[in-house]
């Protein structure tokens, strides 16, 4: 499981379009962040603050709600981004999480929001993980939010797939999954290993929880000695 995978499929596009703008979707983003400690540890507006596979913009936009104004992102799939306003004013790049076209210690924080599960297993965790760490300035924060308990999921899928019959949000939920399930129970069996490598790299943690499913992992880069 070291090949990349291709860029989203017009389907899950649309699926993921319906997830991003729903109110649940909202709410269980809005809800995830303030758990993560983001505005409490960010709490200085004028942090540089990366967005990791942006998507549509849904993250940008709380971001610049809450008053943060310096905002960058990465997305490899371009008809994602197509509608994220210019007056947003985000230095967008398309690029893989694996390969940041972002110079060192550019950033005073990194977004992770349900990006590493879609990468296709160990080399390409490790390289998102050393490019987060090459970018990230010392003192900053990695905020990571992604599924974390494979028992969890298995239970969830087929409540989903049932609500899905009488949901829109539920039905695009599980087409999602449809598409990206071998990518995502790899990682539900093996994020720990992530949250080791980046132990090892020295990152003090904040926060390391689970909500339902959901992992929520914040830590901080060490400061320079001296």
């Amino acid at each position: 499981m070291s090949a990349k995978k291709p860029v989203n499929t017009e389907s899950w596009n649309a699926d993921f379009a319906v997830l991003m703008e729903s109110r649940l979707g909202s709410l269980y983003r809005r809800m995830m962040l303030r758990r993560s400690r983001f505005s409490e540890l960010l709490a200085d507006k004028e942090k540089r603050i990366i967005d990791i596979g942006c998507g549509y913009g849904a993250g940008l936009a709380y971001f610049r709600s809450q008053g943060y104004r310096n905002l960058a992102a990465i997305e490899p799939d371009a008809q994602l981004t197509r509608d994220i306003p210019a007056s947003m004013s985000v230095e967008l790049r398309h690029c893989r999480a694996e390969k940041i076209a972002f110079p060192d210690r550019s950033f005073d924080a990194v977004f992770v929001y349900g990006i590493l599960h879609h990468l296709s297993g160990f080399d390409a965790y490790w390289a998102a993980c050393d490019e987060i760490d090459r970018i990230l300035k010392p003192g900053g924060f990695v905020f990571i939010i992604e599924p974390g308990r494979y028992w969890v999921i298995l239970l969830l899928e087929p409540i989903f797939k049932a609500l899905g019959l009488f949901s829109r949000t539920f039905k695009a939920y599980g087409r999602t999954m449809d598409e990206e399930r071998t990518e995502q129970h790899f990682f539900l069996k093996n994020h720990g290993k992530v949250r080791e490598y980046l132990l090892k790299k020295g990152f003090r943690v904040r926060v390391d929880d689970y909500l339902v499913y959901t992992w929520l992992f914040t830590i901080q880069k060490p400061a320079e000695k001296g």
